[in-house]
């Protein structure tokens, strides 16, 4: 891989990037290549925001998310990962373990 293909971004961990966009009023919204979209809200009205791969703890880079407050202070929210994005039935999750499949029964 070189460097115009190297990974930029992902939450998913699955090798695709997302994208994060972040809008003034703390919205937040990642969306994947399938047009899967994860919204939500940040608790301050937001300054700057920023999302990428940094260096918080443990020596080495995990997905990050960076808001900037208009009261001067920075919010770093880091390893940062979802499961999926995908839309899913809960019912079939649920019987797919064993503790929840004799309580979907009754």
């Amino acid at each position: 891989m070189d460097s115009s293909e190297e990974l930029l971004w992902s939450v998913q961990g699955d090798g695709r990037e997302e994208v994060v966009a972040c809008a003034w009023d703390g919205q937040t919204y990642i969306v994947d290549h399938n047009r899967m979209v994860v919204r939500f809200q940040f608790e301050e009205n937001v300054n700057a925001f920023c999302a990428g791969q940094y260096t918080c703890k443990e020596g080495r880079n995990s997905p990050c998310l960076v808001y900037v407050g208009f009261n001067h202070k920075i919010y770093v929210y880091w390893r940062v990962g979802l499961e999926r994005m995908e839309p899913t039935n809960l019912l079939r999750i649920l019987d797919q373990r064993p503790a929840f499949r004799g309580l979907l029964a009754q």
